[in-house]
Parts: C-alpha cells; sequence; structure tokens
C-alpha cells in the first residue's frame, strides 16, 4: 500500500476522432516515415501521383511503385511523409506532439506534456514526486496511458508517464476524448501513447547525462542491431536517475514561544531513486511474421515523503516505493498484397509496492527530532505501518483487420486484462486477527471493439463508425473485522460504448473534423479493492461514463510575402461525465472509500499557432486552454455545490515558445540555439466556490513561469549535443497544489551522443 496520492487527498472532492483506422490506407499511429519521391525539372516540381502510407505498426516501409517520368528528370528530390503527419491529418482528435528538440533538453515527458494545449501535469515536488495528468479536465485514471500501444504498466514505469527516459521518446500522441479501438482500453477523456524508436533496420547507439540542480543526475543509454540476413533484432535499454530533491521551501516554523512564523528551508527528506533495463529479442521481416518480438524489463523506484498533503507537517523517516519485473511479446503478420492483417500481443507484470511508516519521532522543518511518541504510530497514519502489495497482471490483445476494398476496412480487437492483489502488513496491531492485506482480491475486464472505416479516392472524406463492449468482473475475499472472518463477494458488469468520426479535407491545407465518442472508465483495483487499511473495499463500484464531443480544425499554409510557414489547431469540445468516481472521508475521518457520485459538464476550447521562418532559422508558437467545468449533481454528497467550478483543475493556461538557430557557427554540420518557454496558468481554487469564498490565502495563484535554454549540436555519424537548461528564471513560487511548493531557480547541464542516429 501507498499512502492515499498527495494530490488525491488533497482534493477528495474531486476525483476528433479516435477510432484509429486500421485500415490499408489509415494505419496504426506508430508508423514510421513512407519515403515519397518528387520531381524536380527546370520548370519547377511536379507533383507525383499519391501513394498509400506503408502497412504496419512499427516502422517497416511499404515499397512503393511510383510510374517512370516520360523523361530523366533534371533532380531527384527525397521528401518523407511521417507517421505523426499521416495521423494529425486523419480523422482522430489526436495531438501529435513531436520531441526531437526535447530529446535534447532536461525537460522530462511530464514538463513537455505539460506545454501542450489541454494538458495539465500538476505536481507535488521535484524528480520522482506524484503528479496528477488530466487532459480537457478529466484526470488521473480517466486518462490512459501507454507506451508504444502497450498500457503503462507493461512498460516498467507504474509510477507514471514522468519518469519515461525521454531521449527514448519519439513522439507523442495525444488522443482527446476518445481511444483509438487498437488499443483495445476503457478511458474516460482519452489516452496518450508514447511512442519510442520503433525501427526495425540499422544499427544505432545512444546515451545521454543530465545533472544540476539539487543533486539530480540522471543517465539513459540505449542501442540497438539487426543482423540482417536472419531478421535477428536485438535492443537493450536503461536509466538510472537519483535526486536528493532539497530545494528552498517557504514554510511557518514556531518560535521559542510556539508562534507559527515564516522561515525558509531546505527539503531533508525527499530524495528519489530509480534505475531500469529492458531487452528486446526477435525475429523481423520474416515470410511468416513482419515482427515477432519478446520484450523483458526490471525498474525499481524509492521515495522518500517529506510532508502532508498541505506541506504543513514535516516527515522525517516516512518512505514508498515500487518494484516490477514483467514482459511482453508481439507478433504480427500483414503481406502487401492481402487484404487481411493479424497483430497479436501478450503481456505479464508483477509489481510489489511497498510503505513504510513505522518511526516513532517527530521532526521539525530543519530536520531535527523535536519528541518522540509514547504510542507505536506512524507519521502519517494513527498505527505504524510496514506493508507490501504484491499485483500481478496479464494482458491479452488481438487485432485482426480486413480491407474491403481500397476505401474500406474493417477491424475487431478483442483485449483481456487479468488482475490479482494480495500482500501482507509486518506491524500488525494483533497477531490474531486476520491482515486484511492477505486476502486474494481479482479484478477481470475485456475491452472489444469493432470498427467500419472509409475513405474517398481523392482523400477528401474520411470517416470511422465503431462500437465497444466492457466486461467487468471484480472479486475479492473481504475480512469481515467484527467476526474476524473472511467472506467472499464478486460482482459483474457489462456496458456498450460507440462513437463515430469524421474529417474533410475543404482545401489543400484546410481540414476540419468532428467526433463523438460514448466513453467508459472501468474502476481501478486501488478503487475497487481499497487498500487493506485506510480505503474500504467496494464492490458495487459501477463504470463512470461520459459523452464527449470535438470540433476541430486545423490549417497549414505559406505566408506569402512576409515568408515561412504557419500551422493553426484549433478545437472546441464538450464532455458531460456521470457516476465520477471520488473518494469519500468516512465519519471517522480516518477511512475513505471509492463511490459513484459526481456529474460534470465541461465545455472547453483550446488552440495553437506556430511560424517557422523560412529557412527554419526561427521558430514560435503559442497556445492556449480554457475550460469550464462544473458540477452538475443533483444528489448526493455533491448537489449543493452544482454550478460550481469542479475544484483543483487550472481552467485558463497558455504557453507560448521561442526558437532561434544558426547553422555552420563552427563548421559545415554544427548548430547553435536558443530557446525561451513561457507557461502561464490563472489562479485556481481547492475546493468548492462555497468553501473558499474570496479568501486568497486559500487559492493556488496565478503563475507567470520562464524558462531559457542554449544548446550546441554536432551532426555526423556521431551525433553530439551540449545543452544547458534555466527554469523558473525569476524564482517564482510555484504550486500545482495549495501549499505544496514546487522547485524553484535551477540550473541543468545535459550531454547527449548518437551513433548513427
Amino acid at each position: 500500500m501507498r499512502p492515499a496520492s498527495v494530490l488525491a487527498s488533497s482534493l477528495v472532492l474531486s476525483s476528433c476522432l479516435a477510432a484509429a483506422p486500421s485500415s490499408a490506407w489509415a494505419q496504426s499511429a506508430a508508423d514510421r516515415a513512407t519515403t515519397v519521391e518528387s520531381v524536380v525539372t527546370p520548370e519547377g516540381p511536379a507533383r507525383m501521383p499519391e501513394v498509400a502510407a506503408g502497412p504496419g505498426a512499427d516502422g517497416l516501409s511499404a515499397d512503393l511503385l511510383l510510374p517512370e517520368p516520360e523523361e530523366p528528370p533534371a533532380e531527384v528530390v527525397v521528401g518523407t511523409v511521417s507517421g505523426a503527419t499521416r495521423l494529425r491529418d486523419s480523422a482522430q482528435a489526436v495531438k501529435v506532439v513531436e520531441t526531437e528538440g526535447a530529446r535534447r533538453h532536461s525537460a522530462d515527458v511530464g514538463e513537455v506534456l505539460a506545454r501542450t494545449e489541454g494538458v495539465v501535469v500538476q505536481r507535488s515536488g521535484g524528480l520522482g514526486s506524484e503528479s496528477r495528468l488530466s487532459l480537457h479536465g478529466l484526470a488521473d485514471d480517466q486518462i490512459r496511458v501507454f507506451v508504444d500501444g502497450v498500457p503503462l504498466e507493461f512498460s516498467g514505469f507504474g509510477l507514471g508517464v514522468s519518469i519515461i527516459p525521454i531521449g527514448w521518446v519519439e513522439r507523442i500522441e495525444v488522443y482527446r476524448g476518445v481511444v483509438p479501438v487498437r488499443l483495445g482500453a476503457d478511458a474516460l477523456g482519452g489516452a496518450i501513447d508514447v511512442i519510442t524508436d520503433q525501427r526495425l533496420t540499422g544499427d544505432t547507439a545512444a546515451v545521454a547525462y543530465t545533472t544540476g540542480a539539487f543533486d539530480t543526475h540522471q543517465l539513459s543509454l540505449n542501442a540497438r542491431t539487426l543482423v540482417a540476413p536472419i531478421g535477428l533484432l536485438v535492443r537493450a535499454a536503461a536509466f538510472y536517475d537519483t535526486s536528493r530533491n532539497d530545494y528552498q521551501v517557504d514554510v511557518r516554523v514556531p518560535d521559542p514561544l510556539g508562534r507559527l512564523q515564516p522561515a525558509s528551508v531546505r527539503r531533508f527528506h525527499d530524495g528519489y531513486r530509480a534505475l531500469g533495463a529492458s531487452a528486446e529479442l526477435g525475429l523481423v521481416d520474416r515470410p511468416w511474421a513482419r515482427r515477432l518480438m519478446l520484450r523483458l524489463f526490471s525498474t525499481t523506484f524509492d521515495k522518500e515523503l517529506q510532508h502532508n498533503v498541505d506541506m504543513s507537517v514535516p516527515y522525517g523517516e516516512v518512505t514508498t516505493g515500487q518494484t516490477a519485473i514483467g514482459g511482453t511479446l508481439r507478433y504480427e503478420l500483414t503481406q502487401p498484397q492481402s487484404p487481411l492483417s493479424l497483430r497479436a500481443l501478450a503481456g505479464y507484470s508483477r509489481r510489489s509496492i511497498d510503505f513504510l511508516d513505522a518511526s516513532r519521532r517527530v521532526y521539525d522543518w530543519f530536520g531535527n527530532v523535536v519528541f518522540e511518541r509514547a504510542e507505536s504510530a506512524g507519521e502519517i497514519t494513527p498505527f505504524a505501518s510496514d506493508l507490501t502489495q504484491w499485483e500481478q497482471r496479464l494482458l491479452g490483445r488481438v487485432h485482426v483487420g480486413y480491407s474491403l476494398a481500397p476505401e474500406h476496412s474493417i477491424e475487431l480487437v478483442v483485449a483481456p486484462d487479468f488482475t490479482t492483489r494480495t500482500g501482507e502488513e509486518r506491524l500488525r496491531l494483533s497477531a490474531e486477527r486476520i491482515d486484511p492485506l492477505t486476502t486474494r482480491r481479482v479484478l477481470f475486464q475485456l475491452v472489444s471493439g469493432l470498427e467500419y472505416a472509409f475513405r474517398d479516392e481523392g482523400d477528401r472524406l474520411e470517416n470511422a463508425a465503431f462500437f465497444k463492449h466492457y466486461l467487468y468482473r471484480p472479486s475479492t475475499d473481504q475480512v469481515d473485522v467484527t467476526y474476524n472472518t473472511i467472506r467472499h463477494l464478486a460482482s459483474s458488469t457489462q456496458s456498450i460504448g460507440a462513437g463515430d468520426s469524421f474529417r474533410v479535407r475543404v482545401l489543400d491545407g484546410l481540414l476540419g473534423k468532428a467526433s463523438y465518442e460514448y466513453a467508459l472508465r472501468l474502476p481501478r483495483p486501488d478503487e475497487v479493492f481499497g487498500d487493506g487499511a485506510l480505503v474500504t473495499s467496494n464492490l458495487e463500484l459501477t463504470p463512470e461514463t461520459s459523452h464527449n464531443v470535438n470540433l476541430g480544425a486545423l490549417i497549414e499554409g505559406e505566408l506569402g510575402e512576409l515568408g515561412g510557414g504557419v500551422t493553426v489547431e484549433a478545437s472546441g469540445f464538450l464532455r458531460y461525465t456521470e457516476g465520477m468516481i471520488v473518494q469519500l472521508i468516512a465519519d471517522d475521518r480516518v477511512h475513505s472509500i471509492h463511490q459513484n457520485v459526481f456529474t460534470v459538464r465541461t465545455l472547453g476550447t483550446d488552440g495553437m499557432v506556430r511560424w517557422i521562418s523560412t529557412g527554419e532559422w526561427l521558430t514560435l508558437q503559442a497556445n492556449g486552454t480554457y475550460l469550464d467545468q462544473r458540477n452538475a449533481s443533483t444528489e448526493g454528497p455533491f448537489a449543493s455545490f452544482r454550478g460550481q467550478r469542479v475544484p483543483n483543475r487550472p481552467w485558463l493556461f497558455a504557453n507560448t515558445s521561442a526558437v532561434f538557430r544558426l547553422d555552420r557557427v563552427a563548421s559545415e554540420a554544427d548548430r547553435l540555439s536558443f530557446s525561451w518557454v513561457t507557461r502561464f496558468v490563472r489562479s485556481f481554487l481547492p475546493g468548492w466556490d462555497d468553501s473558499n469564498g474570496r479568501d486568497d490565502a486559500r487559492r493556488i495563484p496565478t503563475q507567470l513561469i520562464h524558462s531559457a535554454s542554449v544548446e550546441y549540436l554536432v551532426n555526423g555519424p556521431y551525433t553530439v549535443a551540449a545543452s544547458l537548461d534555466l527554469s523558473n528564471l525569476t524564482d517564482e513560487r510555484v504550486y500545482d497544489v495549495l501549499g505544496v511548493q514546487r522547485p524553484g531557480r535551477a540550473a541543468f547541464f545535459k550531454m547527449t551522443g548518437c551513433w548513427q542516429c
């Protein structure tokens, strides 16, 4: 068990298309670049006939047959239509975040996401701290996270997306409001798929090292080799992160008379350490399999906890940690001339989740022991705790696609998911009482999806319709504390979801999109089973549901006399969410339980504009998001707050950035870049309007944060880059959670090297 999340505990009250067609013309989002040749004649470029994107989800491009020109061209220029571009221009309500530049800087995946419109990442501290990820106002488990289409837990990064080494990430796909059928998963507000290097050809190796403020060190390595004659592919990767997180914070400490006075201190018990490795072995491009790959991983994380939910009480010995081992087996069979494709995934993971709170000492903010408790109690819990929970999870997914005709395709996905949990509390109050953690808890869910997709021959119209079926079966052995006995509880629920999406190419460079899904999110093991101690189980939880509507437009073009290219994206969205699961405090103010009690209506809009100069020496970008998210509950504990903003949700935020680049500074293959990033977040309330009123002390303040960086890069067979990143230049007091201060001004230096990248 872990303690209730810092972010979740601070908010106990709160808790356009993504069908992802998988036809011959709309492929998986993980497709690599497809090469297209353009002929340049003395009279200018001649546009070649359009060709279909290459099949597959892992980077093997199709062989493209182009008609020979009647006369030899004066020059041949090779261009690319990347998988990211195809995905962005599809009917899906998806934002594709490129990470080529970010990989050479110290910002992590969470920071890159936070600079994206519609996305908020709220953190409770520095490196390794707990975070809340929200997309268009829906947060936490309502947003599913994947790595290369595999759930995050089966990649070894169960603590969150922010700890994935940014150097491994090629792009991030943010599916807004609708989860692609191909992912075979439930979600309420969308999904995030972190795409790593999916190339299955060539040899390469890369290393990255970051060091800087708060005694932070991060190292990541990865390599790949292909034995082409037999199609044997080997990949390996490893990472190590550590930080003391001893940044300065403003707190209140008692003076000799016991009166609280402001003071500036360093965090003394907030260290973080993580390390992990993975190895992948398989065969590619065989007649009987396009890909057969086995991946094994192992990761471990250790984190010290410094304070309570609002940073008013320091801790000196509380720790939590997690260790995970597992693997995935992937198989793909696609043939260029065959209308049938098959993709299969099997995964296993075993996690051990540790929590230790057994100290009788009481610490002050200077790290001193001020006294010791007489009774056996923890710093967080009313009784000492030293526990471990073990979670085992099995995942399967089978995806069958069939092209009915060049313009029509169908796909079927079936994805079972089986989870078991048990545990042990080593500091039980009574050896005669049954330890609730030792009971076995089982959760089975099955998500199935069927989709029909259409695209006209001229690629002007694209449409996809789908439906999903959800089967949800939790069971647990519940301890009856009154009689010290065990009783078995079980339940079963089936639900149906459906959606449709549409894209029209109005003009070259102008796309319009619309999508809708009736989405469901199945309860998670933590919500259903509790933690065996302070959080009570509830097998009567039902899936959260949401009506998700998206409207969007994409404009691209040149600015004529002004020069350069401009891209504009704009979207509007509606979410009407019912049965939201909320963690409620019991009458004893100690225990809590998750219940379906919330109804929320969300209206919002976001947009992005980007200008890239001719020659790409200057790039300017800005984005912004506005949310009007209101409580729509007519009954239950929150009915009296009907019409008020949902607490602890940023509702107005924006980002701007500028990148200035100089090529050939000292050689023909180098580049010097300067960048500036500014983030704005409007003040918001951690509780209901009626509870906070106009008290500024109970409000997360408006924040304007500036960061700058400089980078020097040398290209070649060995590509080397060095960057210096300065975050929070003005040393603002930054808060994502009421009272919990994030790091101030800091500097980080990063070196990256890559061979044959």
